[in-house]
């Protein structure tokens, strides 16, 4: 039988390219292949492990596209004699890998450049059988992922979302790729209760997230390594009581926060400051809605720490609470726990072993994949 050529165009957080390219400088004078492999070996976000693992199954061929990463894509339209526009040069070039590669499937994780209309174009010059779109933040926006055969999602509410209005959806969970857990410095951990992730003001975004940190912060000993402050925003007290509703106290743990922050760590980097963590907080995204899901709920209990986060409905669905992740549904419950589990270091490495335990055996990448893989069969 014929293998199953998948084209996945996903882009990567312009913070991290930015950071990556600042950290290699060889980049600039090293082919496309080199190039695609140190950004790889980084395990940023998906990295290469769909394709890793789709090619391990035996019966797929991937092209893994980095739609935003202008060094390397340009790299590859030289290799290959591409002409692209100035403005228009990840379309033209995306373009010219699809028609090279030849899919039957295009899974168009960059819903931001990848829109309706190139995707409707590239379907028809290319006959390409199969679209996936994804919708990994729940957005639930019909008009973004139209034309789409099949939208994916990590939210169970957004899959309903989209069947409802006339689209083939998937629940399609975050995984651990186990690999990355070889590639970490095994040591005892130092931190003691870290938080690393995002930080934006706005609807269906953080908001949320930072009132209860502005909370919590005052409560225990908190490290942040955190993107997207505004220090314009929280340096501004009627900006954040009218966005976030915080009062006076939670303000100054807001201003604790910004003068704190250790800036944002990404890949392996972020992997090794969770695996150097004995505990690690976790707080949903705004437009999560009363169900859990996130990335940070495989990663940190992939490499085995104690993962401690806010109480969704479907939490035990992934994990079973207070035994192998630790949960919480206000910041004083939060606080009383974390103090808890700092002083009982056995009953914290009990609770982290079981919940690494269950990441490696249900959700690890390579499982995620192979159901993945069964769904495409069936389109």
């Amino acid at each position: 039988m014929a293998k199953v050529k998948l084209f996945k165009a996903s882009p990567l957080y312009d913070q991290y390219l930015v950071d990556f390219y600042l950290a290699h400088k060889e980049i600039d004078s090293v082919n496309y292949s080199q190039q695609y492999r140190l950004l790889m070996d980084d395990c940023y976000g998906w990295a290469d492990f769909w394709k890793k693992n789709l090619e391990k199954i035996g019966n797929y061929e991937v092209f893994e596209a980095v739609t935003n990463a202008e060094k390397l894509q340009k790299q590859w339209a030289q290799e290959h004699g591409i002409v692209y526009g100035k403005e228009s040069w990840l379309q033209d070039i995306l373009e010219a890998q699809i028609e090279y590669f030849k899919p039957d499937v295009f899974f168009a994780h960059d819903y931001t450049n990848l829109t309706v209309s190139f995707r409707e174009r590239i379907r028809d010059k290319f006959r390409i059988k199969v679209i996936i779109g994804w919708d990994g933040i729940a957005q639930n926006n019909p008009e973004v992922y139209r034309g789409c055969d099949l939208v994916l999602t990590c939210n169970e509410n957004s899959v309903e979302f989209y069947r409802q209005n006339g689209f083939q959806s998937h629940f399609f969970p975050f995984a651990f790729e186990a690999s990355i857990f070889d590639k970490l410095q095994k040591r005892k951990p130092f931190h003691d209760v870290v938080f690393s992730g995002s930080l934006f003001i706005g609807k269906n975004l953080h908001n949320q997230r930072i009132k209860f940190l502005s909370q919590i912060i005052q409560e225990v000993n908190l490290e942040v390594w955190a993107s997207g402050l505004s220090r314009r925003s929280f340096l501004n007290p009627f900006y954040l009581s009218k966005k976030l509703g915080l009062d006076l106290s939670d303000y100054r743990g807001a201003l604790k926060i910004i003068f704190m922050n250790h800036g944002p760590v990404f890949g392996l980097k972020m992997y090794q400051l969770l695996s150097d963590s004995k505990i690690v907080l976790n707080f949903h995204l705004d437009s999560s809605g009363n169900k859990a899901g996130n990335m940070r709920l495989f990663e940190s209990t992939g490499v085995g720490s104690c993962l401690i986060t806010d109480w969704k409905e479907n939490i035990s669905d992934f994990f079973e609470p207070d035994k192998e992740v630790v949960v919480f549904k206000t910041p004083g419950e939060c606080a009383d726990k974390v103090r808890y589990l700092l002083n009982n270091e056995p009953k914290r490495k009990e609770i982290a072993a079981a919940g690494q335990k269950k990441t490696l055996e249900f959700y690890g990448f390579e499982k995620r994949i192979k159901d993945f893989a069964s769904l495409v069969f069936g389109l």
